[in-house]
């Protein structure tokens, strides 16, 4: 059974936890979900240890200014792979653009030349030079179109390669079971947390109270209390 990183209390690690109820919503943008994130150890006051948790959708488990995923290896290396092949992808493009310029210059030269031969014409076999003069730039112009095609094949094939890695990524990333809060979110909730309980503990108690909880009374919902994914 692996360990759960969410329980040591020096780390800011949530679990990802799916809830029944689908009257929870998001903390950010109040849509409905059933994804929870939870902290078993949060926040050690007065001897006693609270936990802390907040439901949030799918769509801002990837907001990077609140939380990043734990990554696996398997993540990691296909991030690394996708870089690559954005890399591949943007030379392959440099190259093209680099051959259509190379072959821009030389028909504006060609046409340059012509145009002077032109002016200077004065007889047959004048003639016979520029007809094979254009020959010889058809069938440069030809080989050019020929590797300019299969360069493009390859960029095709790059990125369908990436379409298709972008898209396991995706998937992987919904599958991650922890979550790091970045410092500002994890030291705020934190501070909120401490504010409330020094707040309850301060409020008088009666007698009644005291026999039913000794715990302070917070402004959260229930936990979610079966398996995490």
């Amino acid at each position: 059974m692996s360990t759960d990183l969410s329980l040591d209390i020096s780390n800011q690690i949530y679990v990802k936890r799916l809830v029944k109820s689908e009257n929870e919503f998001c903390m950010i943008c109040s849509y409905p979900t059933k994804t929870c994130l939870y902290k078993k150890n949060f926040l050690q006051m007065n001897k006693k240890t609270y936990a802390d948790w907040f439901y949030i959708c799918e769509d801002h488990l990837l907001n990077e200014e609140l939380l990043e995923p734990k990554n696996t290896k398997e993540i990691k290396e296909l991030s690394d792979e996708i870089e690559k092949l954005n890399q591949q992808i943007k030379i392959k493009n440099q190259e093209i653009a680099s051959e259509k310029q190379t072959w821009i210059d030389s028909a504006m030269s060609s046409t340059t030349s012509y145009i002077s031969s032109k002016i200077s014409f004065t007889g047959k076999k004048k003639e016979e030079e520029e007809k094979k003069e254009k020959d010889d730039d058809s069938e440069e112009n030809s080989d050019i179109k020929v590797d300019k095609k299969t360069k493009k094949q390859e960029v095709t094939e790059l990125l369908d390669n990436l379409a298709a890695r972008k898209e396991q990524l995706v998937f992987l990333r919904k599958s991650i079971k922890y979550f790091n809060l970045t410092n500002p979110t994890y030291i705020t909730r934190k501070e909120a947390m401490a504010r409330s309980l020094s707040k309850a503990n301060k409020k008088p108690t009666t007698e009644k109270t005291n026999t039913k909880s000794t715990s302070p009374i917070l402004n959260f919902p229930s936990a979610p209390t079966h398996n995490p994914l």
